[in-house]
């Protein structure tokens, strides 16, 4: 039976030397999650002074977006499906961010859906 040299190795280690070496790669993890936790937070706050634009450009950009990915289609079972949901879970994933960066304006844009859906007839 072969061994494996690796495990072999990290077995032998002390208690002391493989908790410092846990305690390493524990740190690297935290610090990629603290760098992606500020990326995110920082992407937020752009997102909330876009969608605050006092000319509305950011509100028509995102709705232009999310018009083009179907948000407020139903879906067809045809030979797209597969696209259209895939748009479908961006769009979503995209209303999503705009209701942690600026609730006011993700009720805002979920009013303006639901009175344009309604108005295309698709009320109960």
């Amino acid at each position: 039976m072969q061994t494996d040299s690796e495990l072999q190795g990290l077995c032998e280690l002390s208690e002391h030397d493989l908790s410092q070496l846990l305690a390493e790669d524990y740190g690297a993890e935290q610090a990629r999650n603290a760098d992606a936790e500020a990326r995110m937070l920082s992407y937020l706050h752009d997102l909330r002074e876009v969608l605050r634009l006092e000319s509305g450009a950011g509100v028509r950009v995102l709705r232009m977006w999310l018009d083009e990915a179907c948000v407020n289609n139903r879906l067809a079972r045809d030979d797209h499906m597969r696209e259209r949901v895939a748009l479908l879970e961006y769009a979503r994933d995209r209303m999503a961010d705009v209701a942690l960066a600026d609730p006011v304006c993700h009720v805002r844009l979920q009013l303006q859906f639901s009175k344009e859906w309604a108005a295309e007839g698709n009320a109960l």
